[in-house]
């Protein structure tokens, strides 16, 4: 359901939770009938809210959320609907809190609103159960159940029933110490279920909550703990171990938690008890002892936070990450609402959460700021995160007053060669493969596992990484070791990988090469900007010179441009291979991005080709006569380039450059008009192209456009070609170019796909850095969607093109395949 905030009732509310019990239990009885009852269930509750005032919130299941804005309709709601289910063997337990409402896009947030749900959790079928704020704004016949401490883990609250029945003892917290949080607990519902589950499958007896400083393992952990109280009838128990250095006083914290002086073991003896032993990664060294421990107390488990794992046998480790993106913007406005009260979450607020790796502390500490900061604030001053993430209350341990002494806690507790190896890594930008962590910073399996361990580094994908606000810090102690090799070791890596990813670019394997270097994309800037910073020309050059054609595939070709001029105007002009490249790959990009200083890249071109000549080296002169060509002032002169760039790259034995020059002299003819030439050059050039990589999608699309003027049946098949090619290489400006061929193959027989098709196509090219279309391509634009104005007319035409602006990519390409 979708509410308005004017819909709500404001001001003081009471807020109603129900909930069905035993839902497994009346399956199994009821099999055939439960869908029906289920429906009549919904039915009479509705009709006794509706009567009475309230508006229903949300729904989950079949559990109802409904806001009052008085307290004696709410109740009188809620003993009317318990009446209507007599007769129905659905048992309802409903909940009622009151409080001041806080609106939020729609819905109501803050501490009432889990206050009423947790109310509500306690209670028992055919049960109402009133907080203290709700009895004293109500006249009825009500039994005072006392306090109690509700699963939310709040302090007690004062609670009362509806009515004298006889029911068993709420399901709230007994014989527990576990400490009361200021602040509700917010989002993880998977993670709190899957821990819970856990807690209570009595498969594990250790369970370890492992993460980084500021995850949140504490606050999931007591929640967990909380939630699990039933299972373990002997009490639940939090034991506080941040302060405790020496590992010989961790029983003795645990004796003086349960209010014991005797021997632990035979204190807990058989009493089936949850122990959580918070903060334990400082004393790792007692895992013995507690191993004892399980073993003469076989009815208990352990729940641990730590960095890293204890490795006892029968320990489940669970990774605790950063929050899901709507549960960090809903723990922000929360916290936001708690400090300003008319705060106003807007778009900036998930690029903040999004800023901060959605780590709750560094979500928390975020949204103190908005008493004097807007998040388009905060947001400019997260660019360095450290700094701004301070602060905190100062009722929680020092270590969590700020996100820097939080990421220290944990770095402090390193060995000195995991510190200079923590450091080193934070070279990477996006992580790093196994390989390079050992070719640059000389790392070692054992101590890498060993911070995966503590949770200061991350390992998925086959590659090592960071949370950005972790390697933040990694970078300070870094700087703070001046350690210069380390970055030149890092540009060197990544050279390599250019020079050895080059070639592949232009095979079959260029698929799987484009996402190795998707991977490095931020390495391979990070060691440009390094090598640019140093003075280190020939690396700056060599990685610019060898992946251009990488950053115009992915989209990156503004930001390749960028790099290469500044390599370009930094270096001296000497005649070295990497500068002749370099001139290549300004001249393309520059080109792509388009621009009408001509003669600078013919200029750039033609000086590449003076070094390739002098170096004696036919490859080179291929490329740099077909990138001459590409910028020629007239087609006769760009046919005669390209005649010779053919016979370097023939006498070469380059197949790549071989298909390259015949698809570009595809497109001269293409633009002459002369398309019966065009169709079989590009013909040529896809066979010569077969396997080849982006050259082939270039060839299909060149014979595709040739074959659409010539009206030739086999356009279709072609331009089907070259999509599948297109995304198979993930080539957006061809896929482009594809779809569109594909729109005019279509426009005779289905002019209503083939604007649907220009729509897509459009809507493809502008998401492009380079949106304007190649000269033979915007004149097939032009003329196919002129003719389809007149076939469809011109409203029923625009119709159709924005339904194809419209559709999603995936639908696009589906939709494009089966439209040829």
């Amino acid at each position: 359901m979708s509410l308005t905030e004017a819909e709500l009732p404001t001001g003081t509310v009471t807020f109603l939770f129900t909930d069905i019990e035993g839902s497994t239990t009346l399956l199994r009885e009821a099999c055939d009938r439960y869908p029906g009852l289920l429906v009549e269930h919904r039915r009479l509750l509705r009709e006794a809210f509706a009567r009475h005032g309230g508006v229903e919130v949300d729904r989950q299941g079949d559990a109802f959320f409904i806001a009052f804005p008085s307290a004696r309709e709410a109740l009188a709601s809620a003993q009317e609907a318990q009446s209507a289910l007599l007769d129905n063997p659905v048992r309802v337990r409903i909940g009622l809190h009151t409080g001041e409402a806080q609106v939020v896009e729609g819905s109501y947030v803050g501490m009432d609103v889990h206050r009423a749900a947790r109310i509500a959790a306690a209670a028992h079928g055919g049960q109402v159960v009133l907080s203290q704020s709700t009895c004293d704004l109500v006249e009825a016949e009500l039994t005072d159940l006392g306090p109690h401490r509700l699963k939310d883990l709040l302090a007690p609250e004062h609670l009362y029933q509806l009515g004298g029945d006889g029911f068993p003892p709420l399901r709230t917290l007994y014989q527990t110490n576990l400490p009361i949080p200021l602040t509700p607990f917010l989002g993880r519902a998977q993670e709190l279920n899957e821990v819970t589950q856990l807690l209570t499958s009595q498969r594990h007896c250790v369970l370890t909550l492992t993460g980084p400083g500021g995850t949140g393992k504490t606050r999931l952990a007591l929640q967990a703990a909380a939630d699990a109280a039933d299972y373990f009838p002997d009490g639940v128990y939090w034991v506080g171990l941040a302060a405790v250095r020496d590992p010989a006083l961790v029983l003795p914290t645990i004796a003086h938690a349960l209010g014991s002086q005797r021997d632990l073991r035979a204190e807990i003896g058989e009493r089936r008890m949850l122990l959580l032993l918070d903060n334990l990664e400082q004393l790792l060294e007692v895992a013995p002892e507690l191993s004892n421990l399980l073993g003469g107390c076989s009815q208990l488990n352990l729940l641990v936070t730590s960095r890293e794992p204890l490795h006892l046998a029968g320990e489940r480790e669970y990774a605790v990450g950063s929050l899901h993106e709507p549960d960090a913007v809903a723990l922000f406005t929360e916290r936001a609402l708690a400090v300003c009260s008319d705060f106003v979450a807007d778009r900036e607020v998930e690029h903040i959460c999004r800023r901060v790796d959605n780590l709750p502390l560094a979500v928390e500490l975020a949204a103190a700021w908005v008493k004097v900061l807007s998040p388009s604030q905060i947001l400019t001053r997260l660019d360095k995160r450290l700094p701004l993430l301070t602060g905190g209350a100062r009722d929680v341990p020092e270590r969590q007053r700020t996100l820097r002494s939080t990421i220290e806690w944990s770095y402090d507790l390193l060995s000195a060669d995991e510190q200079q190896l923590f450091a080193q890594l934070s070279i990477f930008a996006g992580g790093c493969t196994l390989e390079a962590a050992e070719e640059v910073c000389g790392a070692d399996l054992d101590t890498l596992y060993s911070l995966v361990d503590k949770s200061l580094l991350r390992f998925s994908n086959e590659r090592f990484w960071m949370l950005e606000t972790i390697r933040e810090y990694a970078q300070e102690r870094f700087e703070e070791s001046s350690d210069k090799v380390g970055r030149e070791r890092h540009a060197r890596w990544y050279v390599r990988m250019a020079e050895r990813a080059e070639p592949e670019l232009h095979t079959g394997r260029q698929p799987q090469t484009m996402d190795q270097l998707d991977a490095e994309h931020m390495n391979l800037r990070r060691a440009v900007e390094w090598a640019l910073e140093a003075g280190d020309y020939q690396v700056a050059l060599t990685i610019t010179g060898k992946l251009f054609r990488y950053w115009d595939a992915r989209g990156y070709a503004a930001e390749g441009s960028l790099l290469v001029e500044r390599a370009l105007e930094s270096s001296p002009a000497d005649s070295t291979p990497a500068r002749a490249d370099a001139l290549i790959a300004g001249s393309f990009l520059t080109h792509r991005l388009g621009t009408e200083e001509l003669d600078l890249l013919r200029a750039r071109a033609a000086e590449a080709l003076r070094i390739y000549t002098g170096l004696n080296d036919q490859v080179g002169s291929a490329r740099a006569l077909t990138y001459l060509a590409i910028n020629a002032p007239t087609v006769p002169e760009a046919k005669a380039l390209l005649e010779r760039a053919l016979q370097s790259a023939q006498a070469a034995g380059d197949d790549y450059y071989v298909a390259m020059t015949k698809a570009n002299l595809c497109e001269c003819a293409l633009r002459e008009n002369d398309f019966t030439a065009a169709a079989t050059l590009g013909e040529e050039a896809a066979a010569a192209a077969t396997g080849l990589g982006d050259v082939e999608a270039i060839a299909l699309n060149n014979r595709g456009l040739a074959l659409v003027r010539l009206g030739d049946p086999r356009t279709g098949e072609v331009a089907r070609s070259a999509v599948a090619l297109a995304v198979k290489l993930g080539l957006p400006h061809l896929l482009s170019g594809a779809i569109l061929i594909l729109a005019g193959a279509n426009a005779e027989r289905m002019p209503q796909r083939a604007a649907t098709l220009i729509g897509a196509s459009d809507r493809m090219q502008e998401s492009l850095e380079s949106p304007a279309r190649e000269p033979v391509e915007g004149r097939l634009y032009d003329d196919v969607r002129k003719a389809l104005e007149v076939t469809l007319g011109h409203d029923a035409a625009e119709e159709a093109f924005q339904t194809g602006r419209a559709l999603d990519p995936q639908d696009v390409v589906h939709y494009a395949l089966e439209s040829a």
